[in-house]
């Protein structure tokens, strides 16, 4: 579940929906937080502005030049 929350930037990006905040979920915002904490997570994660471009196919129905 959580490498679709990671992603939350980019729906926050191409829709404007944000993940609530904690004081509206904070299980949820407790769980974000504490697998953003593991060694694992860290590792293997990329940078919002990685998703945020690779998504632009699905947001906007383009595709970007060779």
């Amino acid at each position: 579940m959580y490498p679709w929350l990671a992603r939350f930037a980019v729906i926050t990006h191409y829709r404007g929906f944000p993940l609530p905040p904690a004081s509206e979920l904070p299980r949820l915002n407790a769980f974000v937080d504490a697998m953003r904490a593991r060694d694992s997570v860290k590792v293997s994660t990329m940078p919002d502005a990685f998703y945020i471009e690779g998504y632009v196919v699905y947001a906007h129905g383009i595709r970007k030049p060779a």
